[in-house]
Parts: structure tokens; sequence; C-alpha cells
């Protein structure tokens, strides 16, 4: 297929698509009053289809072949923009997207499917019949009771769409474009109209009006025949393939091994009018130096993928120079060798020619006739057959003896792309605490995507808020995550030491993702981090148990302030990192969010998932390092340690920024008999006086628990628990 050029004129107005403009500073109501406008992405001014030509010959297909085809039919292309978020402090983006639709000829006989489509030289169909780009996609087989395709009929409309019968092409509906730089992408399709292969019979048939008797063994993966004629056909195969075509009036003879051969007797030859008997036989041989001493055959190698594969073969004595043979059929290696080795050999034996009399007995011969000469060991094929004065004169051609011996060949080094499936895509939505330094001012979840096979790549997502009543759109997946389930529990365990003792088991979706171990000092430096079930943990230990199978150990748990806890076996496994997380902001006091991706390997409507969120981004850490301290006036002092949501580490016993508006703290007071209080204070700690201790007591209290939270600019954190005895 001729390249599709579009004019891509017009470019980005400064960054990557989707990237920000400036920092949104404020509240909701101070980024629509002062926050940057939106920013457009990479457009195309000119969104028509251009074509070199149109009314390119188009092949009839026999066997399997890869081949280009011809567009005969195509639309303008077709925009769509999309609103997608910039993420944290950035303002929306308009993204354009593009995508075509179109139909290439393929053949002009019926065929029977159509394997393996490839784009750019890469695979855009995989073998199984599943996609890599979004398209939608028919095939019109090219018999004579086909219809007109419904999307031709729609735009041109049904009394002018051609059905194109006898004519077997493919339509191309609305091909997503972004994988190609926004161009119609050069196609070639591997062709099927006999998956067994063909034959130099049947490629001839097709074209002759007459039966067709063959003696010709050589079989072919495939042949693509430009021309419809029997000559045409045949020239190209005879190029490569020594055969011969002889009419007899009523059947064609196709001979490629010599058969029976007609014994001319001794006593037949040196015919002539006037009884006087002529020269019985003249032999003519050309130079040697008019034969190349070296062939190479030009073929499609179905080991390469159907490209371009080549054999040689060669005399060392006599010949000059080289000479190169295309044979437009796809055939392995060892046939390809096969033939150009007989090709070399019927060119040293047709150097041999000869010249013969006949008696008008004789006039029934025809030319591609086999003869051997009684007394003599060659045999011979008929040049020209003509009658002159009632002797019949022959020219003949010797014949190369037919060898059954195989030479070894090979296809040569080819590096054939991976034909992996895509697959459906696999969600998580995630509701993390901040995993990042910085402090973030609007609620988010995050999502981790991949696929159920290793051809996944990403997809485009819609989310909703409102339980599905409304979408928007997120843009694509990030890069592929890492995702599993438990096939062990997980145990609670400190989260203050790193735990040498418990471990879990993990399966993972596929063998692509993988998993390794990690020194402490990586360990402390935040990688190998994972969420499980509600919990952030890392691990530093790594045991594989089998494909896909891990055993993790050496923990550190309730990282970024989650709560470590159990988790079950079947809980979700994600490994966290921040190229394979899409963050999404949602609205304050978004409960659920639902969140569907339309990838290539998706089912029609999507694959879905959902959340349950409660703004674990904007809460504070819980206080931590809560206590009990007896002081001398008789009260008990309980203290407790400030964490922030904008730094995880003491820096030389530094408090760790604030990250909140103020320091505050809502502390509630719980005696196991009696009302709850609560106090709100502003430093990290509370008096439990004497006098509430008596009061409590009296009461009827024996235990308290105390229960800290850190008040935020827009929640609160989970509480701290201490629980002691009064008695």
């Amino acid at each position: 297929m001729a390249t599709l050029i579009l004019a891509t004129i017009g470019r980005a107005l400064g960054g990557r698509i989707g990237s920000a403009i400036g920092a949104v500073v404020g509240q909701s109501i101070d980024r629509k009053l002062f926050g940057p406008k939106g920013r457009e992405g990479p457009r195309l001014d000119d969104l028509k289809i251009q074509t070199s030509s149109y009314g390119n010959p188009i092949p009839k297909v026999f066997g399997t072949m890869r081949l280009s085809g011809t567009v005969i039919w195509a639309t303008d292309l077709k925009e769509t923009s999309s609103r997608v978020s910039g993420g944290k402090g950035q303002p929306k983006s308009t993204v354009y997207s593009y995508s075509a639709s179109f139909a290439v000829a393929l053949s002009a006989r019926r065929i029977t499917g159509i394997g393996r489509i490839w784009a750019d030289g890469n695979l855009l169909r995989g073998a199984a019949g599943d996609f890599k780009t979004q398209t939608g996609f028919r095939l019109h087989s090219g018999d004579e009771a086909q219809t007109v395709d419904p999307l031709i009929a729609a735009i041109e409309g049904a009394e002018n769409a051609p059905a194109y019968r006898g004519l077997a092409y493919a339509v191309f509906e609305d091909f997503q474009l972004g994988d190609y730089g926004n161009r119609i992408p050069s196609l070639s399709f591997e062709v099927i109209a006999d998956e067994d292969g063909t034959s130099i019979k049947e490629i001839l048939q097709d074209v002759s009006p007459k039966d067709i008797y063959a003696n010709a063994p050589t079989g072919l993966a495939g042949y693509a025949a430009h021309r419809g004629t029997v000559a045409t056909a045949a020239g190209g195969l005879s190029e490569a393939i020594p055969i011969r075509l002889r009419d007899d009036g009523d059947m064609l003879h196709i001979e490629e091994a010599p058969g029976t051969a007609l014994a001319i007797p001794d006593q037949a030859l040196g015919a002539s009018v006037d009884a006087q008997r002529a020269e019985r036989i003249k032999i003519d041989q050309r130079s040697a130096g008019r034969i190349p001493a070296r062939l190479t055959l030009i073929h499609a190698d179905p080991a390469r993928d159907f490209q371009i594969g080549n054999q040689h073969a060669r005399r060392d004595v006599g010949g000059i120079g080289t000479a190169e043979i295309e044979l437009p059929a796809a055939i392995s290696a060892e046939s390809a060798r096969a033939i150009i080795e007989r090709r070399m050999a019927a060119n040293w034996a047709n150097r041999r020619t000869a010249q013969i009399s006949l008696p008008l007995s004789f006039a029934g011969l025809s030319p591609g006739q086999s003869l051997v000469l009684e007394g003599r060991p060659e045999t011979w094929a008929i040049e020209t057959l003509r009658i002159e004065t009632m002797v019949v004169k022959l020219e003949l051609v010797r014949l190369a003896q037919q060898s059954t011996l195989l030479l070894p060949a090979t296809a040569g080094r080819f590096s054939r792309q991976a034909d992996l499936v895509h697959g459906p895509t696999l969600l998580r939505v995630l509701d993390l605490p901040p995993i990042e330094q910085g402090v973030r001012t609007t609620p988010l979840v995050a999502v981790a995507a991949g696929g159920l096979s290793p051809g996944w790549r990403r997809a485009p997502l819609l989310f909703s808020t409102d339980n599905g009543a409304s979408w928007l759109e997120a843009g694509e997946t990030a890069l592929p995550a890492v995702l599993g389930s438990l096939t062990s529990p997980l145990d609670l365990g400190p989260d203050d030491i790193i735990d040498q003792v418990r471990y879990f088991d993990v399966a993972l979706v596929h063998s692509a993702m993988e998993l390794a171990p990690v020194s402490d000092d990586a360990l402390y430096a935040g990688e190998n981090l994972a969420m499980v079930g509600e919990e952030l943990l890392q691990f530093g230990r790594v045991e594989a148990l089998g494909p896909n199978h891990y055993r993790l150990s050496r923990l550190l748990r309730g990282r970024r302030g989650s709560s470590a806890g159990s988790a079950p076996l079947g809980t979700p496994f994600t490994l966290i990192s921040r190229e394979t997380l899409l963050p999404i902001e949602i609205p304050a006091g978004t409960t659920q969010v639902r969140v569907l991706a339309s990838g290539v390997g998706d089912p029609i409507g999507g694959t879905e998932t959902n959340c349950a969120t409660n703004g674990k981004a904007l809460q504070p850490l819980s206080p931590v390092h809560l206590s009990a301290i007896h002081e001398a006036n008789g009260s008990l002092s309980i203290r407790w340690t400030r964490r922030s949501r904008d730094g995880w580490r003491w820096l030389d016993s530094v408090d760790a920024p604030l990250a909140e508006e103020r320091e505050s703290y809502i502390v509630f007071v719980t005696p196991n008999v009696g009302p709850e209080r609560l106090i709100e204070t502003d430093v990290p700690m509370w008096s439990y006086t004497v006098m509430q201790r008596a009061a409590d007591l009296a009461g009827g209290a024996s235990s308290i628990t105390v229960a800290v939270r850190q008040a935020g600019i827009f929640d609160n954190s989970v509480a701290s628990n201490l629980n002691f005895s009064i008695q």
C-alpha cells in the first residue's frame, strides 16, 4: 500500500500534552478566580487523507502471502478532544486524538481469512486475532454474493456504495492513530486463500480456460499473481522454476519433471523430402561464459514473517558473474535452495541444443514435449516445431537430470516481534496516604493498572464520583503496575522495627511481572513499597517459589501513616511506584470512585472497578509514641509525638514540618464506666489530674482509654490509642 501522508501542521504551544501551566494557589474558589486557563495539546490543521494513487494492480492471492494491499475508500480524519487533569496544582488540558476509517483491497479472488497484520513493520493484529491498537475491523472475503459494508453504505449512501463483489478487502473503522504519529501507517497483511499452500496447477488453472494436466511437484506456501493471463502467471513462475507449458489443443500440459518422454527411433532421424537422408542430429553448445556462476533466488519466507529471504547456488567451474531471480511466492528456505539449485542445473543443461528432422508422421508433436533419442542418454524438450516440405523439423534443448538430494538451508537470523495478546485491563483504585514530599490541597485517588497478559500496554480511563450518573475522562493509565494477590495470610506485626520473623506469599498476575530484593539502605530510602489491603508496607527479601510466585519477608509495616494489620488469603497486592500510578483529583466529600478502562483487550462496555474513599491524601498522620508519665503532683501526663504528611524522617532531632494551618489535637478520654470527655489542645500532651482520676474512680471506672487525633486543614487523623488502669 502506498504510504499515506498527513500534513501535521501545528505544534504544541509548549511542554508535553497534559502538562501544567502553573501551580494552583488556594482553595477551589481561588483556583476558579485566579488559576491559569487550560492548555491545548498538539492539533492537526489538515484532516484529509492523501494517497499517492488509485488504480494500483490488485493481485490474485493463492495460499498464504503477505502483501500491502491498496486503499480503495477512506474518510477524512476524525478529531476527538478530551479534557484531562494535569495533576497537582495544574489546570486541565485539552488533548486531541485522531482516528480514520478506510478500506484496503487485498485480493482479486476469494480468500478464506486474514492472519497477522503489520503497521509500520510492527504487529497490529496478532496470530490470535487480537489488535494491538484500538480499531473496528471487518473482512469481506471477495465472493460474488458479498454485500455492501455498513460503514461505507452509511457514509456514501446505500445507492452509491459498491459491494466490490469478487474483491477481497478489509475495512478499518475508527482506527486510532496516536501510536503512529497521527497518520495512517503503512499496512501489510497475512492473506490466507488456502491454508495448506498452493500448487503451480492451481495457480494456472485459475487463469486458464482449458483443463490442465500437471506434472509439477513443487509446492508453494503462497503466490501473488498480478495479471490474469496464463502467460503472465506462468512467466512469474518459470523464471525460477524450470516448468514447460504445452497446449495439445484440448488440454494445457504443465511439465516440471521430465515424466514419460517419447522415444524417437534412430531410423526416424535425418528425414528429408528427396529420400536422401539429411544430417541425423546437429548438436550445438553455448559458451559457459554466458551463464552466471552464481544465482540468487529472492522470495518471501514464512519463517521470516513472509519478509524477504534469499538462497544461492553456484558453480565453481565455468560461468561468470551473478544474477538474481525474484519469485513472487512464499516458500521455505529449504524449498528455495532446491529451486535455485535446479534452476542452476537447468541453465547448464540448456546450454546444449539440438536440431533434428523427422518424417511427417511425427507432426502431432508439440513444443514442450519431452523426447529421448535412441542411443543417446539425454532427455530433450521441444523448443520449436515447424513443417517444411513434408518434413518435421525440431529444435531441442537438453533437460537437466532431476535430483532428489535436499541440500541444507536456513532462513538466516531474524528478530521476530513478540506476539503477545493484549488482554483485558486489571484495575486497582487506591485511596493512598501521601507517598511523596509535599502537601496536597485536594483529595485524590491513584489508579494502578496492568493486564491479565504480558501484552497489555495502556488503556484510556473514565471515572465517576456520583455512582455512574456522569463520567469524566482521566487520560491514559500510567506504566504497567506489578499486581497480584496473597496466597498466604499476613499476620499482625510491629511497625517500628524491621520484622525479621513474619512473611507472606504473593502470586503475581503473569510472568512479565517480577519482584526483586533490596538492601536495608534501599528500604529506608523507600524502595519496594507495596499496598496490601489498606496497609502500606515494604519488603527487603524476595524468594522465588515458582512461576509468578514469591515469598516476601524482612518487612517494614504501617508505612506512610497507614495502620499495620492482618491480611487474609486473596488480599490484593500492588507494588507502588510513581511511574505506575495515575492520580485522579476528586471533589471534597467524595465517598466512592468508580473507574472504567476501555483498552484494546477490554470487553464491550469496558472493565470497571470502584474504591471507597475517605481522603487519606489530605489526612494528617496519627500521633505516635503515646505514653503515660507520673508527675510529682500525682497527675498523669499523656504525651505523644506529632508526625507530618510533609516529612517522613527525623532530621538531626529537628521536628518534622507541620504541614497544617496550626498544631492542634483532639483528645477523647473514655473511662470504661462513665461519659466520654473531649479535649482540644495545641501541644502534644494532656494532663490527667488527681481530681479527674478521683472523679472517675468514684463513678466506678477502673481504666481509661485516651484517643488522640491530630487536627488538619481538611480532616482529622486516625486516632492513636492508649489504655491504662487508674486503680
